[in-house]
């Protein structure tokens, strides 16, 4: 029900938009509306020709019914926002605002500077609550750089609007049009096909059948003319219900631009969509999307573990989770567990070719240990895991049994002093961070009558500082 109220109004704010382009829709919150002394920190006669401009006739009676709107985020934090955006040696201002006349209506006025007098050019108007950021991209080689508004619907993330404008006109006469609006949920300015411009690449949800959600990737790419031509589209997994940043990365100079998009899908799973140019179909591919299941779950892991270059060899590697076999992690009440997984981090070759390397993650201790090699020392083991007394128990298992036999070493992790207090020695430290926690290898029976001891396992742990995800 949620979701099919969230797509009609979705819908209804797609008739009301003022702003013409591609399609159209808008994004958050309405904090970065103010009323702040016009006068403050700005340009007299920039405020001057802004408030002629502003009021009058149809507009704003007085200057005390117009409320400026501050961008939420990126470089540009002011509601006045000074940049030449017409390649001439000097700033052009863009000023947003709301009338109080027309609440749910938002305006950006767009002045130029003519032999030292400020003149407004444009005035655009659209339904909003609130602008994103705002943006100056050089799209083209020798073209005006390129004006991105993102604008806010209500609380929905899924309802931003991204909003293009470019300049147009001559010398004489600057003028400025939008040349595109497009709905989307998460987008970033990145180089898709490795031409060296920037591209637009966004995703965008279509949530109005609520059994059958769609998400679709999509790249825009500006001609000389100033136009914004749709470039590529990709189809998705639909079944999602946040978005978070996107990452990108080359493995050679000569290799496609891949691009990482973390998100939750459902209430309590992440994935990764991952996308790249193909050159020789000249088209977005996307590998971890299956066609026959409209969905990805090749990266699906009930932690929400963002992907990461997690082994610093400068290539974003993708976690995927299997279920430990045996394993169980206590909580709180202490008869309560769940099981543990074994995570594996994908690195993307080419759209058929992947590498797998799993380990046991530990996101809250912040350690990692490298599962093969443990595995080739213990055989078949499995781990209890303590989050009250933060203790990772390494145990003897039987697959065909399925059961866990005698504890064979323990992890754990602690302060210095509460480690110095147990007299724990240092030789047996694994992991010494600059907070003052350790983790130290802790000996049993079992273990060290198999050899196992803490020179065996220091070679396969390391730190582990978890990339949250971030929203975008």
């Amino acid at each position: 029900m949620k979701r099919r109220l969230a797509a009609l109004m979705l819908v209804l704010c797609l008739f009301a938009l003022a702003f013409t382009g591609c399609s159209g829709t808008k994004m958050k919150s309405p904090t970065g509306l103010m009323r702040p002394p016009l006068s403050a920190g700005v340009d007299s006669e920039l405020k001057s020709a802004f408030l002629s401009a502003a009021t009058g006739k149809g507009k704003a009676a007085s200057a005390s019914e117009i409320s400026l709107i501050s961008p939420l985020s990126g470089d540009h934090r002011s509601a006045f926002v000074l940049h030449d955006i017409d390649n001439d040696g000097v700033n052009e201002a863009l000023v947003f605002y709301k009338l109080e006349s027309e609440p749910s209506k938002e305006h950006m006025n767009v002045l130029d500077n003519v032999n030292g007098k400020w003149v407004s050019v444009n005035d655009f108007s659209g339904t909003g609550t609130g602008v994103n950021f705002v943006s100056f991209v050089q799209m083209t080689e020798t073209g005006c750089p390129a004006i991105l508004v993102s604008q806010s619907l209500y609380e929905n993330d899924a309802s931003k609007i991204l909003s293009v404008y470019v300049c147009t006109g001559n010398e004489e006469k600057l003028t400025v049009k939008n040349v595109c609006t497009e709905v989307y949920s998460v987008m970033e300015n990145v180089d898709v096909d490795s031409d060296g411009l920037l591209d637009i690449f966004l995703i965008q949800q279509d949530l109005t059948n609520n059994n059958s959600p769609r998400s679709t990737a999509k790249v825009f790419k500006m001609n000389a003319s100033g136009t914004l031509d749709e470039f590529g589209t990709a189809k998705l997994d639909g079944g999602i219900s946040k978005y978070y940043s996107i990452q990108t990365d080359k493995v050679s100079p000569s290799s496609p631009l891949r691009i990482y998009v973390d998100a939750i899908k459902g209430e309590d799973q992440a994935i990764t969509e991952v996308l790249f140019w193909s050159a020789s179909s000249k088209s977005l591919v996307t590998p971890m999307f299956s066609l026959d299941t409209q969905s990805n779950m090749f990266t699906a892991r009930s932690e929400l573990l963002a992907s990461q270059d997690y082994d610093g060899d400068g290539i974003i590697e993708i976690p995927s989770q299997r279920p430990l076999m045996g394993s169980r992690k206590y909580e709180s009440p202490k008869n309560m567990y769940e099981q543990m997984n074994v995570t594996s981090w994908i690195e993307v070759r080419s759209s058929k070719d992947f590498e797998f390397t799993e380990t046991l993650v530990n996101a809250s201790d912040s350690y990692i240990l490298d599962f093969k090699p443990l595995e080739n020392i213990m055989g078949e083991f499995t781990v209890y895991s303590y989050s009250n007394t933060r203790t990772w128990i390494f145990k003897e298992y039987s697959a065909k049994y399925e059961t866990a036999g005698d504890d064979l070493f323990a992890i754990i992790c602690t302060t210095k002093d509460s480690a110095n207090q147990k007299g724990v020695k240092s030789e047996n430290y694994l992991i010494e961070n600059d907070d003052g926690t350790v983790v130290y290898f802790e000996s049993r029976e079992k273990g060290a009558k198999a050899g196992i001891t803490v020179k065996s396992i220091k070679p396969y742990i390391k730190i582990f500082k978890d990339k949250e995800l971030a929203a975008k």
